[in-house]
Parts: structure tokens; sequence; C-alpha cells
């Protein structure tokens, strides 16, 4: 079952003008500048897993970046307090991606996935913010 907080990201997000707001917004110019806005897309799968759902909501954009596919998977957190697994989570959930995407397209190279997490809590978020972050991507 949805929370309130699922229920409102999916229905904002799930609007092309909203959608192309998010974006033009929150990713850098240079990136921007690759993106193909007039094709931008709006899938309507979740990569969540279903035990995670009542912590995560996601949304999916198919975009055109540089002329190539691409997709900008936003995560958004329902938790009050920063997590250490999320990183891993966002790993799972981009693998996810690509295996629907080959699944789906013919192409020989999996598509860039931008993931962008957002986060409500009132602590700051201070945990690592790639999977290079996790124990596997410290130095020893």
């Amino acid at each position: 079952m949805q929370t309130p907080h699922d229920r409102f990201f999916q229905d904002m997000f799930d609007k092309k003008i909203v959608a192309e707001e998010f974006i033009k917004n929150y990713l850098p110019q240079e990136l921007l500048e690759l993106i193909d806005m007039d094709k931008l897309e709006i899938s309507k799968k979740s990569f969540v897993s279903k035990h995670l759902r009542k912590y995560f909501s996601d949304v999916v954009y198919r975009v055109q970046l540089n002329n190539q596919n691409a997709y900008i998977y936003c995560l958004f957190e329902h938790k009050s307090y920063p997590d250490k697994d999320v990183s891993f989570q966002l790993l799972q959930y981009m693998v996810r991606i690509w295996e629907h995407h080959q699944d789906h397209y013919d192409e020989e190279k999996l598509p860039l996935v931008i993931p962008l997490l957002i986060y409500h809590g009132e602590k700051r978020y201070n945990i690592g913010k790639t999977p290079l972050d996790l124990p596997w991507g410290k130095e020893v």
C-alpha cells in the first residue's frame, strides 16, 4: 500500500512539465545541454523492490542524451534519517533498469543511468553518495 508521500511524488513527477522543471533545476548545466527534453518520456515501471516501497518511491525518465538513450532515475527517500545502504540500493535499481532496457530495446550498449536521490529527513545527509563510498570502495 502506498503512503501519502508515495502518491504525492508519483502524481507530481508523472507530469511531464513537473519532470522537465525538476530536471532543469537539479541537473548541472553541462549535462542539461546534452539532453533533448523534447524526447523526455516518463516510465510507468518502478524498480524499487516490494519490501522497500514503504521507504522509497521512484520515477524513471527516458531521455536522449547526446543522441543516445539514457535514463534519469529519481529515488525519493521517505525516511527521517540517512540510510547507509542507499548507495547499494541505487546500484541495484540501476542494474534493474539496464536489465529492463536490454529486454525491451535492441541496442548493443547499456544506456547511461543518472541516479538522483531526493532525501527529506531532518538530519544532514552525510553518507557517501556513490557505490564507491560503500565498504568495498574504501582503501584498505
